[in-house]
């Protein structure tokens, strides 16, 4: 079925299972709860198509135009979506386990409460997406860009950013600990919260830009920030026993009330940093 046109036809339910049809026009078709398990639709035109509630692990959707898309509680796991544009789409709830998706264009998309874990979201446009609730577990977002991405109450414990861009994102009450974060630019980030407070423990920040973002009662237990700027951060009543501080600029920096026992401090700027320990 290379190059077909299918465009707005209503093939909800349909079992299309290992079907092979790349190129294809499926702009504005209705998939819902079809089965597409193993189907390849590579490079096809698929904007406003409805995939609510179907069945398309181990798909192909890799180069699709998938623009405004309603994937919403779709199984994608393992599925190939790499280089696809997935922007303004919604995926809330969808099952992303595996999946590959590297280098797509998923911004201003809804990803609320996906299950993503180990997938792969290397070079991905993530901005003003809404990644809220979500379950990113070993998650690959290296080189990914989330200017103003909401990652509010999103756990990627164990997750490599390695050179990720994050922009005034929301990091309400994330779960980061164990992340490897080596590069990562994440300026004029909010994470701090009066309830819930982010775990960084234990992840590698190396020679990140966190120019000053808000860590306030962050958990950055045995944290390696070693070379990063802090210029302007506020760490205020954060939990850094241990943390790794050596050769970073923390001049401007907060830290009042920063539990900072054994942390390493070697060769680190402090100037008119304000130091009221706790």
């Amino acid at each position: 079925m290379p190059g077909s046109v299918l465009t707005k036809c209503d093939l909800t339910a349909a079992n299309l299972s290992s079907v092979y049809a790349p190129k294809s026009d499926l702009n504005g078709t209705k998939l819902s709860a079809a089965t597409l398990v193993g189907a390849i639709f590579t490079s096809s035109l698929m904007a406003n198509t409805s995939l609510v509630l179907a069945k398309a692990n181990k798909a192909d959707f890799s180069s699709c135009d998938m623009r405004l898309a309603d994937l919403t509680g779709c199984d994608l796991s393992n599925a190939n979506l790499s280089g696809s544009n997935l922007g303004d789409s919604m995926l809330t709830e969808s099952v992303m386990a595996n999946t590959n998706l590297q280098h797509c264009k998923i911004a201003c998309a809804s990803l609320a409460r996906v299950n993503a874990s180990e997938a792969d979201f290397t070079g991905c446009d993530l901005s003003d997406s809404n990644l809220g609730g979500a379950t990113m577990t070993a998650c690959i977002f290296d080189q990914a860009r989330l200017h103003r991405t909401c990652l509010l109450s999103a756990v990627l414990t164990r997750a490599s950013l390695k050179g990720t861009f994050l922009n005034a994102g929301n990091l309400l009450s994330a779960v980061l600990n164990e992340a490897g974060m080596q590069t990562m630019r994440l300026s004029f980030a909010f994470l701090s919260s009066p309830t819930s407070f982010e775990d960084l423990s234990g992840a590698s920040l190396r020679e990140a830009d966190l120019n000053n973002a808000s860590l306030n009662k962050a958990k950055l237990t045995q944290t390696d920030l070693t070379g990063s700027s802090l210029g302007g951060a506020s760490f205020v009543n954060a939990q850094m026993a241990e943390c790794i501080l050596a050769k970073c600029d923390m001049s401007a920096s907060v830290l009042k009330g920063a539990n900072l026992t054994s942390a390493n401090l070697e060769g680190t700027k402090v100037s008119d940093a304000f130091l009221l320990l706790g």
